[in-house]
């Protein structure tokens, strides 16, 4: 799999607005608990040094060596990154912070592809093998908001009015 560097704007878009989820994630919430939990399974097992926990069905905590910095929390069908109480301050992030925090994006981004091409394949087998399932699984508890779906406390998130100060500070870029 072959990904183009993600633009200053785009990096900027995913921080502020989040990252779409996939939309056969979002079939019912026992898809999205799902979703999370090989989500979390995703990010232990590949190569980095990243630590990934689940508090709740539909949350991730993102840990950076020992210290809990990113909560991922779904919201209008969105992963929101939203800063650990634990983490630096936005504007204190060291380089290596901000390029862990690029690099959970690309994570996430990786995953949803796959996620897509698992669900696409799961959807050709169905139709295929046992089209009289296929009816039962989309009726299945369809999507309804809970307290895992609202709108998240902005304050500590990365979605700040300064971030662009966050992502050029001192004439270094912490983004590349």
């Amino acid at each position: 799999m072959k990904f183009k560097p993600l633009s200053r704007d785009e990096l900027m878009e995913y921080l502020v607005n989040g990252i779409p989820l996939p939309e056969s994630a979002l079939i019912n919430n026992s898809v999205l608990d799902f979703y999370f939990e090989q989500l979390e399974e995703f990010i232990n097992g590949a190569e980095n040094d990243y630590g990934a926990s689940r508090p709740s069905p539909q949350e991730v905590v993102i840990s950076f060596g020992r210290i809990e910095y990113v909560v991922l929390r779904v919201a209008e069908k969105r992963i929101f990154l939203l800063m650990s109480p634990n983490a630096s301050e936005p504007e204190d992030m060291t380089t290596e912070e901000a390029e862990n925090v690029v690099g959970l994006i690309y994570g996430i981004i990786v995953y949803n592809v796959k996620w897509d091409e698992m669900s696409k394949l799961a959807d050709d087998l169905t139709k295929t093998y046992f089209p009289e399932i296929e009816s039962l699984i989309k009726k299945d508890a369809p999507m309804t908001p809970n307290n895992y779906t609202e709108i998240p406390n902005k304050t500590r998130s990365l979605e700040l009015s300064n971030i662009k100060d966050f992502i050029k500070k001192d004439n270094k870029k912490y983004y590349v």
